[in-house]
């Protein structure tokens, strides 16, 4: 049975020293908090008293003693304590006096007690004591010399920290730099560095560290680490660190821009009809978003063509719960083929720290000539929560709308509801899926998801995730993903005691920003124990890659295992870890499962259920544009139009979307840009652009071809060429007098009428130009993938 023993701080002295933890072989934890009278000793033969209190917070003890030991002591210890019982919730006072041996810094005990038959023997207990022991001479020794207290800390406004150093030592500490870390903080700091010039043998020297909490700061007490270089008189460097604790009151939260009340305005459309897409951008945020853009992609010729210039909105900045009404209106394209087409909208923004955020949503258009070839396509229309405020332990539902934008019925309808945990929701009929009956084309249905907040629920939004799928008449299977966010939860009330202790994940990111194809990335997560009475005990944390939709598994373990032990997790303490993950060398774009296991107990050894959270890390594929060759005209005069031609292939596993391409350098393109589309993984063409040369002689140009990514940024592929470029050739005539003139010579009548002539040449002409094309082509496209297999 584990006993626990923590010693406890009272007033005694002017000096107090941190929290130290020791763990015996039998399974008692002892906590110290020190404090020592006013003597700190320097030398042999100085006398100490270190007065604690041992607070037995489990099981009644019998028996118990703590007797000094000089084994392993820097003092000489003749003071103990002993008691026949010390019961649960019994608190004993200890002092401990001690003669200082002249050098290091512990008083060593030993503790030794009975429970329920059995002893338990603690060899190697003790108490770090600060000393001024001289260092070597000459040596400077800087160390904190007393204790900074916990700073309270408001979500806004400026604080300070005083933060001084004392050279122990008998040389002189020069060249001081103290570096404040607040990086796993909710903290911001004025400056990242700050400096002493020097300080003397015994000497004592402040610096004042200002720093700001941040306005969506977190509720709860970090440590602030604070790390400290310096150097002696004949350049030998020194460091050490000291860190200071900051409690963070609830600050407000972070902005959130979400598409709500996405319409398009008519539901039949046809070929070269005019219509328009509207949607309310919504902060459900407390602080403002800045820098706001919202982009909508996917058009084309062949599709839908925008009636303004641009498809961009710019907004400097959204307040917390602000709407900006959108609208954009659009032309269908006379060539329209009848289908369901994906209109994305991509939305970046920064919160008040620069940190940039961003987010799609996809509007789903029915247009072009109806027919019933047009299959199923279940769209999420909306998931929305039957409560605006949802408190703790509360039930509610989640009500999703299924449309059918398709002319086919949509059959084996089930929608899944993930995300959950033991820290945020549970099912309340304790099943995460529904089964919905068929769908037929342009018709809705709604699905009530029944949810209870658990009681330690953290404030704020939280998110879930809801999979449809559901297949067509012939059983082609098909998938539908999107997020639903559940906001304004209220979150546990402070000090709450309710439920068991729980695991949430705090944050999570790549250090590349979003994971490339075979890259090697590292993934960051932090979490945090939001029991504010219990600690956590043996846990083992397993990070695993599961195969998404379409059984592919994209990050494995750069290196090692892919777990952690960590043997205590403190009340309401955050955690982070880092593991390095190789990503899939031919993964196409898109978002891919990485899922986090906790196994934990609390500290009496009881085990709780392994919890588990899924997330889903973007991945951005190697795209492999190719402009394989360059095509110049072999004569070419001034002012006047010529054609270049280029091949241009995909080579990579995506489409590239809304490909284009100019030319630029001394040759002047006819059109600024000539739009080519979008070509599919693996195809390629020969393309023309038309250019006009304004000056002669050897001519450099570069050929520019651009397309959007899958996250919709432009990526432009350029390669240079020349070209010989000459004046017009003008024949000269005689003109002085008397000079003859060459007789023209009588036509002959042509054997076949020159039209005739004319065709057949020309004929000739471009079937030799077809064959030699195609001969070259072939082989090119060839050698491309060779070089690719390889």
């Amino acid at each position: 049975m584990l006993l626990i023993a923590s010693v406890l701080l009272t007033n005694f002295s002017k000096l107090s020293y941190a929290a130290t933890t020791h763990t015996g072989a039998n399974g008692v934890v002892i906590s110290y908090i020190t404090q020592t009278t006013d003597v700190i000793p320097s030398k042999s033969g100085d006398k100490v008293i270190v007065t604690v209190k041992i607070k037995n917070t489990d099981h009644n003890m019998e028996n118990f003693m703590v007797t000094p030991s000089s084994s392993g002591s820097s003092f000489f210890v003749t003071a103990g304590y002993s008691s026949a019982l010390v019961n649960k919730d019994d608190e004993v006072e200890v002092s401990l006096a001690g003669t200082y041996k002249g050098e290091g810094d512990r008083i060593s005990c030993k503790i030794e007690y009975n429970y329920n038959g059995d002893k338990y023997v603690y060899d190697d207990a003790g108490v770090s004591v600060v000393t001024n022991a001289a260092a070597p001479s000459g040596v400077p020794s800087l160390i904190v010399p007393n204790v900074i207290d916990t700073l309270k800390v408001n979500s806004t406004g400026t604080y300070s920290v005083k933060f001084s150093l004392k050279n122990n030592g008998s040389g002189l500490a020069k060249n001081i730099v103290i570096t404040p870390n607040f990086a796993n903080t909710p903290f911001k700091s004025t400056s990242d560095i700050y400096r002493i010039e020097k300080i003397g043998s015994n000497g004592i020297a402040d610096t004042t560290i200002e720093f700001s909490a941040k306005l969506a700061a977190t509720k709860g007490t970090y440590g602030i680490p604070f790390s400290y270089t310096y150097t002696d008189d004949a350049g030998n460097s020194y460091s050490g660190s000291y860190t200071v604790y900051a409690e963070s009151g609830q600050g407000k939260t972070s902005p959130n821009l979400m598409v709500t009340n996405l319409k398009v305005s008519d539901s039949s459309i046809m070929a070269g009809d005019k219509f328009d897409i509207t949607y309310d951008l919504k902060n459900t945020g407390e602080l403002p978003a800045y820098d706001v853009k919202v982009k909508v992609v996917g058009f084309g010729k062949e599709t839908f063509i925008p009636s303004g210039v641009t498809t961009t909105n710019v907004f400097t900045q959204i307040a917390g719960a602000e709407i900006k009404p959108i609208k954009y209106s659009l032309t269908t394209s006379p060539t329209i083929i009848g289908d369901i087409y994906e209109v994305e909208i991509q939305i970046s923004y920064k919160d008040s720290d620069g940190k940039e955020i961003t987010d799609t949503n996809t509007a789903y258009i029915t247009a072009g000539a109806a027919s019933s070839s047009i299959v199923p396509k279940l769209v999420i229309q909306s998931a929305l929560q039957d409560k605006t405020m949802i408190d703790p332990g509360s039930d509610f539902n989640i009500i999703v709308k299924l449309g059918n934008k398709g002319a086919q019925t949509a059959k084996n309808i089930k929608a899944t509801l993930t995300g959950f945990s033991t820290a945020t929701f549970i099912p309340t009929d304790k099943t995460d899926f529904k089964f919905v009956n068929d769908i037929a084309g342009s018709a809705t249905t709604e699905i009530v998801f029944p949810l209870t907040a658990v009681e330690s629920i953290a404030k704020g939004m939280h998110e879930l995730t809801l999979t449809v799928a559901y297949t067509d008449a012939s059983g082609k299977e098909y998938t539908e993903l999107s997020k639903v966010y559940i906001t304004d939860v209220q979150g546990a009330a402070e000090g709450s005691t309710k439920g068991t202790p729980k695991i949430i994940i705090n944050s999570f990111s790549v250090d590349t920003g979003v994971a490339k194809a075979g890259q090697q990335i590292n993934f960051t997560f932090s979490f945090k124990n939001t029991s504010a009475v219990k600690k956590l005990t043996n846990m083992k944390i397993t990070l695993n890659s599961p195969p998404n939709k379409d059984g592919v598994i994209v990050f494995s373990v750069a290196e090692g295992s892919n777990t952690y032990y960590i043997k205590n997790v403190g009340t309401e303490e955050v955690i982070e870890k880092t593991m390095a993950f190789d990503v899939k060398t031919d993964a196409v774009s898109g978002s891919y499962p990485l899922e986090i296991v906790f196994e934990y107990e609390d500290e009496e050894g009881n085990p709780f259920p392994a919890a588990s959270e899924t997330i889903y890390i973007p991945v951005d594929e190697l795209a492999k544009p190719v402009i394989n060759r360059i095509d110049v005209p072999p004569y070419a005069e001034t002012f006047s139009q010529q054609m270049i031609s280029f091949e241009f292939f995909n080579m990579g596993k995506s489409k590239l979307n809304n490909v284009q391409a100019t030319i630029e350098g001394g040759v002047r393109p006819i059109k600024a840009l000539t739009y080519i589309g979008n070509i599919e993984p693996g195809k390629g063409d020969t393309y023309d652009v038309e250019i006009m040369c304004e000056t002669a002689g050897e001519i450099t140009g570069t050929l520019v071809v651009s397309y959007e990514n899958s996250r919709g940024e432009l990526v432009e592929t350029r390669q240079d060429f020349t070209m010989f470029v000459q004046e017009p050739y003008i024949p000269e005539f005689p003109t002085e007098p008397g000079m003859p003139i060459d007789p023209i010579e009588e036509v002959k009548a042509p054997i076949l009428p020159v039209p005739a002539i004319i065709g057949i040449e020309i004929g000739l002409f471009l079937i030799a130009l077809l064959v030699t094309k195609g001969v070259i082509i072939s082989k090119k496209k060839k050698k491309l993938r060779s070089e690719e297999e390889i």
